[in-house]
């Protein structure tokens, strides 16, 4: 049982080291098993990292998540249909600003050795502008804080972005921790998130 399923590991990182190569085409067979083995690997790195926050306990732990946007260019195709019925291609370089977002989640363990686990999440296009609102949004789809995690002792969170929308993100981060802080706390002494309060809204209208 175990050599088959040794065996089936190196052949997925048999086919994955493949797909690594440069390549002119990717037929939509492998488009389609590419995608399985991203989501697969995000799930994998995911459980990995909520088993260290598990193994650490209530020892302290940091969490360091980075995004910037960088550019990336592709070929884009657009069909056309007249009036008349005739129906006609165009294709040209296309630009699409993507928004990098990775993580690393750190705890030194009773022995002193440094346990590290990275998270890494597939680039967001950003078609709204890069913004300080817009980059929020999908760093609170990607971000997942120690709290977030279960993690009860010391926690450090340290994140890093582009300078041009620091402040103002800096900024939201502070507000939403304080909030989750503030949501955490209620929760605790026994306050029912789910009837309509007007404190509950207003703790999260402060957050937004």
């Amino acid at each position: 049982m175990a050599s088959a399923m040794s065996a089936e590991a190196e052949e997925v990182m048999r086919r994955i080291e493949g797909f690594a190569k440069a390549s002119g085409y990717l037929s939509p067979a492998q488009i389609q098993e590419i995608d399985r083995y991203a989501e697969v690997g995000k799930e994998v790195l995911m459980q990995s990292i909520k088993d260290l926050v598990s193994e650490a306990g209530g020892s302290p732990m940091m969490r360091s998540s980075s995004a910037d946007g960088t550019q990336v260019q592709t070929r884009r195709r657009d069909s056309f249909m007249l009036p008349s019925g005739e129906s006609f291609q165009r294709s040209g370089r296309e630009t699409t600003e993507m928004l990098i977002i990775n993580g690393f989640f750190r705890w030194i363990d009773h022995t002193g050795e440094v346990r590290t686990r990275a998270h890494l999440d597939e680039p967001t296009p950003l078609n709204w502008g890069k913004t300080a609102d817009h980059i929020f949004d999908v760093c609170l789809g990607s971000f997942t804080s120690l709290r977030e995690l279960g993690h009860k002792g010391l926690a450090v969170e340290h994140c890093c972005f582009d300078s041009a929308v620091h402040t103002a993100l800096v900024d939201r981060f502070f507000a939403w921790h304080q909030v989750c802080a503030t949501q955490r706390s209620l929760l605790d002494e026994g306050f029912d998130a789910s009837r309509p309060s007007g404190l509950w809204g207003k703790i999260c209208l402060n957050g937004r």
